[in-house]
């Protein structure tokens, strides 16, 4: 089955565990949307694992708490937004 998207490790290769959970998403009842969605989510958390040098096996607690504190520092124009000046009207 061709995927329409890829993640990739380090050495520009397909990453199997994401390629083979987005294949069990689209032959199920999951829209394309949501898919994407779950690849960035997982991409998120793998360039995690891959800064702090675990594998996704050994992943547990501690890499799961790096993951929130990053979400939270990381640079977000939505957060931002709504800090300042509220909600934009249509989103």
């Amino acid at each position: 089955m061709s995927l329409p998207w890829l993640v990739v490790g380090g050495a520009g290769r397909e990453f199997e565990p994401v390629s083979s959970h987005l294949r069990d998403c689209l032959l199920g009842d999951v829209s394309p949307l949501t898919c994407r969605s779950y690849v960035y989510d997982l991409l998120r958390w793998f360039r995690v694992l891959w800064a702090v040098g675990v594998g996704w096996e050994q992943a547990a607690g501690t890499e799961a708490a790096a993951l929130v504190g990053w979400s939270r520092s990381a640079r977000n124009p939505e957060r931002q937004q709504r800090r300042e000046g509220g909600i934009r009207p249509g989103l």
